[in-house]
Order: C-alpha cells, then structure tokens, then sequence
C-alpha cells in the first residue's frame, strides 16, 4: 500500500525524471524497484541516489527498508 509510510521523512526527488533519484536523507537503505505491473526490477542499498537512466519510460514503485521500518514511493520516469 502507498499509505505504509513508516519512514516519513523521506522524500525523492526530482520526479518525474529522467535519470537519478535523489534521497533526502543520510543513513542507508536498500530499496527494491518495481514497475507497474509488481515485477521486480531492480535493488540495492543506497545512502543518496538511484541510478534508473537503463529503465523504460514508465511508472515504477520504490519500496525502501530501514530495520524493520519501509515505505514506498511512485516514481515517474520520462
């Protein structure tokens, strides 16, 4: 669900984009990328920016962790 906002004061940046996703924090998550239909695409961990300049023009879902804390973000590629 979109309303999992367990870490509130995350915030991404510019979206729509074409290429990086900026963070607005300073500590370290892994995140799982999934395109509009819920297949997995992508994951890592990452303390700043995503890198999604390789994907298709589209909608796509964030799910970011932290412990046992996670949230999920719509992002939209250009």
């Amino acid at each position: 669900s979109l309303d999992d906002n367990l870490i509130e004061d995350l915030s991404i940046y510019p979206n729509p984009t074409t290429d990086i996703i900026h963070l607005n924090i300073d500590f370290s998550l892994d995140y799982t990328v999934y395109n509009s239909i819920g297949q997995k695409i992508s994951e890592g961990s990452t303390d700043r920016d995503i890198d999604i300049s390789g994907f298709q023009s589209g909608v796509y879902y964030i799910r970011f962790k932290k412990d046992n804390l996670n949230t999920i973000r719509k992002v939209i590629k250009n």
